[in-house]
């Protein structure tokens, strides 16, 4: 299955990408923010956002890579669901041409 790239492309989908889950998920738990796998993953499905305590954790092990705004931003950044509406719109107004 091919990683859908926008997800990949954000600050933070580039940052989980290069930075192995289960050594992002035993770090987070290192400092006392424990985690999941399935949990980083749906960050970077835009699914859900880290808490803000675990925000923090992941741009401090980032090294200065991101932000805070690169975490919170990544969500709306991948967000499909305006344009599955514009397609599904677009798709019913086909079928009513007919």
């Amino acid at each position: 299955m091919l990683r859908p790239r926008r997800r990949w492309s954000t600050p933070l989908g580039s940052f989980v990408s290069s930075y192995p889950s289960d050594r992002l998920v035993a770090d987070l738990a290192g400092i006392g923010e424990p985690v999941t796998i399935a949990a980083v993953y749906s960050w970077v499905a835009g699914r859900s956002v880290p808490r803000p305590t675990r925000a923090i954790a992941i741009v401090r092990l980032s090294g200065g890579r991101l932000t805070l705004d690169d975490v919170y931003s990544h969500r709306t950044a991948v967000d499909t669901r305006k344009e599955d509406a514009d397609v599904a719109v677009a798709g019913s107004k086909g079928r009513m041409a007919r």
